[in-house]
C-alpha cells in the first residue's frame, strides 16, 4: 500500500524544470549503461524520448511499464510528458546510473542521470522497477540537478 502511495505522489509531480537545491550526499556515478534487462529498458526510454514520436512512445509504455503506472494517468498524458521532455531539451544523452543511499536501500530503484542535448540542463530520473527478468517501470520522476561533471 505504501509503495502505491509513493508511486501516486511521484506521478503527481510532472517532469520539473526547477533547479534542485538539496545536497547530493555521497554517490558514485557509473558512466557505462549495463547490458542487463534494466539497461535495455533505460536505453529504450532514452531512445523514445529523443524520437519524440508519439507512436513509439506509446509502444514503449505498453511494453515496459506496469499496469498501475499506465492507469495512473491517461495514456496521452504519459506520452505528452515524455515527448514534451524530449522537445524541451532537444533530447537527452545518458551520463550515468548513480549509486547513492537511495539506490542502496531499494534494489528496484535506478537513479538515471541525463543531460539535455540542446538545453545543456542535467536531470536525475528516478525509475522504480517491478520484476527482475523482464523489469517494468512502476514509477518515473525527473528533476533538474546541478551539472554532474565536476
Amino acid at each position: 500500500m505504501l509503495r502505491y502511495a509513493i508511486i501516486l505522489i511521484a506521478l503527481a509531480l510532472p517532469f520539473s524544470n526547477t533547479q534542485a537545491q538539496s545536497k547530493l550526499g555521497n554517490f558514485k556515478d557509473n558512466t557505462s549503461l549495463p547490458s542487463d534487462a534494466y539497461g535495455k529498458v533505460i536505453q529504450s526510454l532514452i531512445d523514445v524520448t529523443n524520437s519524440g514520436n508519439p507512436e513509439e512512445i506509446k509502444k514503449f509504455l505498453l511494453a515496459n511499464t506496469t499496469k498501475d503506472f499506465l492507469e495512473a494517468l491517461p495514456l496521452q498524458e504519459h506520452i505528452g510528458r515524455i515527448a514534451g521532455f524530449g522537445q524541451a531539451h532537444g533530447g537527452c544523452d545518458f551520463y550515468a546510473l548513480r549509486e547513492s543511499a537511495a539506490t542502496a536501500s531499494d534494489s528496484d530503484l535506478r537513479q538515471l542521470i541525463v543531460k539535455g542535448r540542446a538545453s545543456g540542463d542535467w536531470f536525475e530520473v528516478m525509475l522504480s522497477f517491478e520484476g527482475n527478468q523482464a523489469p517494468k517501470i512502476a514509477n518515473m520522476a525527473a528533476k533538474e540537478i546541478p551539472p554532474a561533471v565536476k
